[in-house]
């Protein structure tokens, strides 16, 4: 309640409804200031404003024993429990300290993101884990690659530092140019916009424990003011800092069985684990303008403080109240339409006990009794602390796609302080059941309290119904790519693993695959009329995925090879099918096709408004795009009603990077010690560094190659050139190395590449 003092002048003052005006105040005030005081109700009160809603249209997560979503949801279903002793890469945490870990959290696919070995090797794994766990998430929301790349795309990761950078602690000498960026927590959302060009918002949320839903909230408000047009959310979590680990011993965060044991009565703390998780969200609209493939609609999002309470980090049922009627009202989101609701449930009995009863005093006005399941990932996974909220978001959208939801786990004896059966909630012990039906819409709740006061709530709903998709006996292209052979192979394999996961839908799954993820240098195309012919196909490349296999093609170190082969085609293609050259200059485009179109001096016809023979013109672009030429697909499919569907997602090339540290292990409670305060660096060794910084400058330089081009227009010269081999300085994967090249194998020449290395 507020009270709202109107003045003449046409100022309005808004006071506390706390502090009681007797009523001689009122009358002086009215009489001195010509004041009328009305006692009102706060407009989001009384007016409820409609809010958009948003589509998630991708999703990825990496959980301890889960690398996939696939190995999450059967984590959660079949009730595993993830805590373990701290892996042997992790020597500073050894001595028997447990959590929920990650492995290989040393390794990350550098040369796929162009980052060189020395900048990884400073970079907060955390920041390498987000990189990877983005991009798979846009890949399955099928926008990966150049898809996005310079739009209005927003990014809002939740992180809480580095523990990364404690390693380093005291240790001058090892630091390098690259720690500062590697570890500064703003890269956490930075790099990521940087990486693939996105120029909305990028921004890096700390709020402990809700530190993710907290930035899916934010989300959707830069969202809904329109500041951008697809957001990517997600949080990390690494641990690798003794100290913080005695910080959380001392404090009684940690249980003492490393267990978290929330709703039990034997609940005494939590246990600390890692993971990360990203969605991509668009507004609602958006996604069904565009034909995404919508995971679940959020519904609505709020947050808030806790004020002063009674203490910092004390939970605050008023505060958690306040936050759920932001959301909940029959004219908003009434509370019975909540069927399940995914818990903070952190395990400690105040803490479990104030969250029950600040959603059962909310629910309990529309809802019977044990009428909405209630659960937690924590049982299983631990606390994931800035990434519990997204992780637990990622749990509730696969719930919902499966179906089912998962059990909590460990559940013995309940919490004395909590009567479940005198509120809307059931505990969930069992998988049970979650179908789709006509009566109900599913929908569900997560929930995410920072220990500093910082509250999130989001309100999750099952997606709108698709039509399945007409099976039509016709020709398709399937396209893949990757960095090399290898991981061509290795991301074929996955295809035909998941191709009964396709279902019939192969006109979107091939759309997808053209739009909708990266172009690499190692590309395969495949020609296909029926699934059978496509898993033949794919089972003879990865028997065998030599370059004289079945039309496999490296694009970047052979192009003066490529361009030879495009010539002869093109030129056949002139001379047999002159329409569908014509075709081509439509749907081609790029530096090597403006190559090959210099080499036809014009004979090329221009593009007509003919009808296009797709089934003639689609070996052709396959070829094409094998060897290198950028081909227009999003024109190509603009004659079809194509969605963009969830498909296999790349398999990384992973390689170790990773500083070696001094050791700084604890194995049992520190004793209390002074703090000492010291100069980080001291003055002799600033001044090595800095020297030695100036030696490698110059050493970097003499290796450094940098050509200089001027534009010159072109003479038309085609007389033979002079015989022998003629030598091209310059970057093997520079674009006028490359177009220099080509135009002298085409005339004949026989050239040798002098690069730097």
């Amino acid at each position: 309640m507020a009270i709202l003092v109107h003045f003449e002048n046409g100022l309005t003052v808004e006071v506390d409804g706390d502090v009681a005006l007797t009523t001689d105040e009122r009358a002086e005030l009215t009489a001195r200031f010509g004041a009328a005081i009305t006692r009102e109700t706060r407009l989001s009160e009384d007016q409820p404003q409609s809010t958009p809603e948003f589509a998630l249209i991708g999703l990825a997560a990496r959980m301890p024993g889960a690398d996939s979503l696939d190995d999450f949801w059967k984590c959660l279903l079949e009730n595993r429990d993830a805590i373990a002793s701290a892996p042997a890469v992790r020597g500073d945490l050894t001595g028997g300290l447990q959590g929920a870990f990650l492995h290989d959290v040393d390794q990350f696919d550098a040369t796929l993101f162009g980052i060189s070995a020395r900048e990884a090797e400073f970079m907060d794994p955390q920041h390498r884990i987000l990189l990877e766990v983005c991009w798979e998430a846009l890949e399955r929301a099928g926008y990966a690659g150049a898809s996005l790349w310079g739009a209005r795309v927003g990014v809002f990761m939740g992180a809480s530092g580095s523990e990364y950078a404690h390693r380093f602690i005291g240790h001058p000498e090892i630091i390098d140019r690259y720690f500062g960026s590697g570890n500064a927590l703003s890269m956490v959302a930075n790099r990521i916009s940087y990486q693939f060009n996105f120029r909305g918002p990028s921004i890096a949320i700390d709020t402990a424990c809700s530190s993710s839903l907290v930035a899916l909230q934010m989300a959707t408000e830069r969202l809904a003011r329109q500041e951008c047009d697809v957001a990517l959310v997600g949080g990390v979590n690494l641990l690798f800092s003794p100290e913080m680990y005695e910080n959380c011993r001392r404090a009684k965060m940690l249980a003492a069985d490393s267990r978290c044991k929330t709703f039990d009565d034997r609940a005494d703390g939590y246990v600390r684990s890692e993971g990360a998780a990203v969605v991509v969200i668009k507004r609602k609209d958006d996604a069904a303008r565009d034909r995404d493939h919508v995971w679940a609609t959020i519904q609505a999002a709020t947050t808030n403080h806790d004020g002063r309470s009674n203490g910092l980090t004390s939970p605050n049922g008023p505060s958690q109240v306040a936050l759920l009627r932001q959301i909940y009202a029959p004219d908003k989101i009434p509370p019975n339409s909540i069927s399940y609701i995914e818990a903070h449930g952190t395990g400690t009995q105040l803490g479990d006990t104030i969250e029950v009863q600040s959603l059962a005093e909310v629910f309990a006005v529309a809802n019977q009794f044990q009428s909405c399941a209630i659960g937690t990932l924590k049982t299983q996974f631990g606390h994931l602390e800035p990434a519990a909220g997204i992780a637990s978001v990622v749990k509730v959208v696969l719930a919902l796609r499966h179906g089912q939801i998962p059990p909590l786990r460990g559940l013995q004896s309940p919490n004395r302080l909590i009567e479940f059966e005198r509120t809307p909630f059931y505990v969930v012990d069992r998988a049970v059941s979650w179908p789709r039906t006509q009566e109900r819409v599913r929908r569900a709740c997560v929930s995410a309290f920072g220990f500093g006061g910082a509250n999130a709530h989001v309100v999750l709903e099952e997606p709108p119904h698709e039509a399945p998709q007409r099976s039509t006996r016709r020709q398709r292209l399937f396209l893949i790519s990757a960095q090399n052979q290898q991981t061509l192979a290795r991301l074929a394999q996955r295809h035909l693993d998941q191709l009964a996961e396709y279902g019939e839908r192969f006109d979107d799954v091939c759309y997808t695959l053209a739009v909708g993820r990266a172009h690499l240098r190692h590309r395969i195309s495949f020609l296909f009329t029926t699934r059978e012919q496509l898993a033949t196909q794919l089972l003879q490349f990865i028997a065998d995925p030599s370059t004289d296999s079945v039309g496999h093609a490296e694009v970047a170190s052979k192009a003066p090879i490529n361009l030879g082969v495009l010539v002869s085609m093109v030129d056949r293609i002139l001379k047999d099918q002159p329409a569908l050259a014509s075709c081509l200059t439509n749907l081609c485009t790029g530096p090597l096709w403006e190559r090959i179109c210099f080499e036809f001096d014009g004979r090329i016809p221009i593009a007509s408004a003919a009808t296009v023979d797709r089934a003639a013109l689609m070996p052709i672009l396959g070829q094409f795009w094998q060897y290198g030429v950028d081909v227009d697909w999003q024109r190509f499919y603009s004659d079809q009603i194509c969605r963009r569907v969830p498909l296999a997602t790349y398999p990384f090339d992973r390689k170790r990077y990773w500083i070696a540290a001094p050791d700084r292990r604890v194995t049992a409670p520190a004793a209390s010690t002074q703090d000492k305060s010291a100069p980080l660096l001291s003055s002799a060794t600033a001044n090595t560094t800095a020297a030695d910084d100036n030696k490698e400058e110059k050493k970097l330089a003499e290796w450094f190659l940098e050509p200089v081009w001027e534009q010159a227009e072109s003479t038309g010269d085609r007389r033979p050139l002079p015989a022998g081999t003629w030598l091209v300085w310059g970057r093997g994967d520079g674009p006028q190395t490359q177009a220099l090249i080509a135009g002298l194998c085409a005339r004949g020449a026989r050239v040798a590449l002098v690069a730097p290395g």
